[in-house]
């Protein structure tokens, strides 16, 4: 069978992380959803197709679906010669549009003119660069512009750090990110910021969930399956608002203990106990109103939308397919999706950080921290269920955990 390498931890060995950041990446074997597949005609090379997908399918739904060019625009293409640049050249002249390219190397210019066709600017001169391009369009400019350019940061000798991988970065010392996603926050030490690292994700996503969200009133219920970062997050929270019943769904009976600890009125172990039963019992005749759905199971989110009341919500922030029944959906209610709670950054983290700081939403209790060289332990006790949220620090320690 033809070996194709695509994502991180996708059932690969050592390290175990499924699904990263949707295609998994740098192993073997993948898992996907099988709308996903195309089939590959027997006269195309497999690895030509494999590393065609990827530039030349982000670059027609670039000018297609995000851009909506039309024959006769002119377009902008900056960082040209990589890749993606060259694709998206080579498909926006197959639209009919005159594409003016940029590389900083002037050694590149040539063959990116043999290879494209294009009109090619070079950049090593940023104000050079601006006047032939308006040279170029007789001053009236572009009419769309694609930027590849990879990094806004050099290093003191002038060459490009890149730092932003799939638009985040990961397991690093330093990341580029854009300024609109940073937020400020004055920290004691580095000991405090180190707590910080899971604010902006599982933390952002639970707590927000309730309280951007769904906003809990008086004599409410609430059910959060999967008692992890995220899942926690959202029983703590839920502990803020006047919710009444705040039930815990988890296999795992220390992390069903530790939400008790931090707010829920009820747990259940749904590998023991019948779930449905159970949540029945808890919410009484007419249904729970609220369920924080963060394991990404199909099966409890299609339970999750049969054990709401009626007018109640289902938050799902994770998953891929699932079922519903339509009739059971008709009479309000809502399944609603979770991005980073819904929040706005820029006030939210630093309201969850105060929060934490008053001792009103102790999420310390799940925070670990791993030495660099203990990542593939991290990794194993996440899986266990050992460790909670699992913080690599960069620090120069060796081989220790705290």
């Amino acid at each position: 069978m033809p070996r194709t390498y695509r994502g991180l931890g996708n059932l690969s060995t050592g390290i175990a992380i499924p699904g990263h950041q949707g295609p998994g990446a740098y192993a073997a074997y993948v898992v996907r959803d099988e709308r996903l597949f195309l089939p590959v005609p027997d006269h195309v090379d497999l690895e030509q197709a494999a590393v065609t997908l990827w530039p030349y399918g982000t670059s027609h739904r670039v000018l297609r679906d995000r851009l909506r060019v039309t024959a006769g625009d002119t377009l902008l293409v900056t960082g040209a010669a990589g890749p993606m640049g060259l694709a998206t050249i080579q498909l926006a002249q197959l639209f009919g549009l005159r594409v003016i390219a940029t590389t900083r190397h002037a050694e590149r210019a040539d063959a990116l003119r043999t290879a494209c066709s294009a009109e090619v600017v070079v950049t090593d001169d940023l104000d050079a660069a601006r006047h032939a391009v308006r040279d170029l369009t007789h001053g009236q400019g572009v009419d769309h512009a694609v930027d590849y350019s990879t990094t806004p940061i050099r290093t003191e000798d002038g060459a490009p750090l890149g730092g932003l991988f799939f638009g985040q970065s990961s397991l690093a010392r330093h990341a580029v990110v854009s300024a609109q996603s940073v937020v400020r926050v004055d920290v004691a030490d580095e000991e405090e910021l180190s707590l910080m690292a899971p604010v902006g994700c599982g933390i952002q996503t639970g707590a927000g969930a309730i309280l951007n969200l769904l906003k809990p009133h008086y004599g409410d219920s609430v059910a959060v399956f999967g008692a992890g970062a995220v899942g926690l997050s959202a029983v703590m929270a839920a502990r803020l608002t006047p919710a009444r019943t705040i039930v815990a769904v988890d296999v795992v009976p220390s992390r069903l203990a530790l939400a008790t600890e931090l707010g829920a009125t009820h747990t259940i172990d749904s590998s023991k106990e019948d779930l449905q039963s159970r949540l029945a019992d808890l919410a009484g005749p007419g249904g729970l109103t609220y369920i924080v759905e963060t394991t990404g199971v199909p099966a409890l989110l299609e339970l999750a939308a049969t054990a709401i009341a009626a007018d109640g919500t289902v938050a799902p922030s994770a998953g891929s397919r699932a079922s519903f029944d339509i009739n059971a959906l008709i009479d309000g209610r809502t399944i609603r999706g979770v991005t980073e709670g819904g929040s706005d950054r820029t006030t939210f983290i630093p309201a969850l950080i105060d929060l934490a700081r008053q001792g009103r939403l102790p999420y310390e209790k799940f925070v670990r921290f791993y030495a660099e060289d203990r990542l593939h332990q991290a990794v194993t006790d996440a899986r266990s269920g050992h460790t909670i949220k699992p913080v690599i620090c960069f620090d120069n320690r060796t081989g220790e955990e705290r």
